[in-house]
C-alpha cells in the first residue's frame, strides 16, 4: 500500500506519519479485497464502496453466501471461491479479512507472508 504514497500532506493537510516507507498524497486508488462475504463483510463493503481513493478488486467466499450478489451490490468485478487465487489474481494493496474463526489465522497468515496489509475483523485466534 506504501508504494501507491509520495512524500507530502493527505487531502486536508495533515501529514502522513513516518513509518520509513514512501509515504504522503496518494497517487492512485487503494486496490482492496475482502476475504469473506458473509454478514460482517456486508459493514465493510458498504464503507469501502463509498470511498472515491478505493477500488474493490475481488471478493473472496467459500460457500454460504450468493457471492455474485455481494459483488454486484457492492461493485465488486472479481469472485473468487479460494481467497489464495483471489489473491494472486488481484494483487490487493490491502485485504479485509472477514471470515470465520476458524479460518482467520490461515487466511490472514497468507496475506501477511505475502506482505499484504489487512484489517483482521475478528481475532486471531481462539482464547
Amino acid at each position: 500500500m506504501f508504494s501507491k504514497l509520495a512524500p507530502g500532506n493527505d487531502e486536508h493537510g495533515v501529514p502522513f506519519a513516518d513509518t520509513g516507507a514512501t509515504c504522503g498524497a496518494r497517487l492512485g486508488p487503494v486496490r482492496i479485497a475482502v476475504a469473506g462475504a458473509g454478514n460482517y463483510a456486508h459493514h465493510h463493503l458498504k464503507v469501502l464502496a463509498s470511498l472515491t481513493n478505493v477500488t474493490l478488486v475481488g471478493i473472496s467466499n467459500r460457500g454460504g453466501s450468493d457471492i455474485m450478489s455481494v459483488a454486484r451490490q457492492y461493485g465488486v468485478n472479481a469472485t473468487f471461491t479460494d481467497y489464495e487465487q483471489m489473491l494472486k489474481s488481484t494483487q490487493p494493496d490491502a485485504v479485509f479479512v472477514v471470515v470465520s474463526h476458524f479460518e482467520t489465522v490461515r487466511v490472514a497468515t497468507s496475506c501477511l507472508e505475502r506482505g499484504i496489509p489487512c484489517l483482521i475483523e475478528k481475532p486471531a485466534g481462539f482464547t
